[in-house]
C-alpha cells in the first residue's frame, strides 16, 4: 500500500519518523491479527520467525526555500502468504510471510490495524511515544553487525537506538557512530550481548 502525507513543519531531519512510526505500527498491526511477535530491523524491515515479511519505503519531497517536507510517499509491502510456487531459491532463507495458509478477511484487518496504528502515532502532539516502542522491537540492539557502506562492510556492535531512531554501533576499534540511514546486515549467530 502507499499512502501521500503531507505532514507540516517537518525538516529533513524528522522525515525518517515517517518509517519507524510505520515500522512499529505494522508490527503491532502484524501481532494483533496473527499472534506472531514482529521484531524490526533496522530500518525498515520487519521479521517475523526470523524472516523478513514486510518492507517500508519513505519518499520525500523537499521545499527549496523553507527546507521543510512538502509531502512523503510512505510505500508498505508485506508478505501475507508464501506464494504459491514459493519464494526463488536465493530468497528462500531470508523471506516470510505472516501467514501459512489464507486467513478471512485478514489482508483488509492487516490494512486497518496498520492504518488505524501509524494514524495515532502520526497525528499524535508528542510523536516521540513510539520511539519506546521501536527500541524494543528492535533486532540490532545488542548484536553484532556489518555496518554497508558504498564499497565496504566495517563490523561493529549495536549499543542502542536514539530518540531519532538513529542507530548507536561501536566499531571493532572503538569509534562509536550515530547512523541515521544506510544498511546493515546483522550477524544472528552472535550470542546478544548483556
Amino acid at each position: 500500500m502507499s499512502l501521500l502525507l503531507r505532514p507540516s513543519n517537518y525538516s529533513a531531519s524528522q522525515a525518517v519518523r515517517i518509517t519507524t512510526m510505520a515500522a512499529v505500527a505494522m508490527c503491532e498491526a502484524i501481532e494483533e491479527v496473527s499472534d506472531e511477535q514482529a521484531q524490526i530491523k533496522w530500518v525498515n524491515d520487519i521479521f517475523v520467525k526470523g524472516k523478513k515479511v514486510c518492507g517500508i519505503l519513505t519518499e520525500a519531497s523537499f521545499g527549496l526555500e523553507s527546507g521543510t517536507l512538502e509531502y512523503a510517499v510512505l510505500g508498505v509491502g508485506i508478505n501475507v502468504y508464501y506464494p504459491k510456487e514459493g519464494f526463488p531459491e536465493e530468497l528462500r532463507q531470508t523471506a516470510g510471510a505472516v501467514f501459512e495458509c489464507t486467513q478471512d478477511d485478514v489482508k483488509n484487518k492487516l490494512t486497518a490495524a496498520f492504518l488505524n496504528g501509524f494514524m495515532e502515532f502520526y497525528q499524535a502532539q508528542d510523536q516521540s511515544g513510539y520511539v519506546r516502542k521501536y527500541r524494543e522491537r528492535s533486532l540490532a540492539v545488542g548484536k553484532h553487525i556489518s555496518v554497508i557502506f558504498a564499497d565496504q562492510a566495517r563490523n561493529a556492535v549495536v549499543y542502542g537506538v536514539d530518540e531519532e531512531c538513529c542507530l548507536l554501533v561501536r566499531y571493532d576499534d572503538g569509534q562509536t557512530e550515530r547512523l541515521s540511514y544506510g544498511e546493515i546486515e546483522i550477524k544472528f549467530e552472535e550470542d546478544k550481548l548483556s
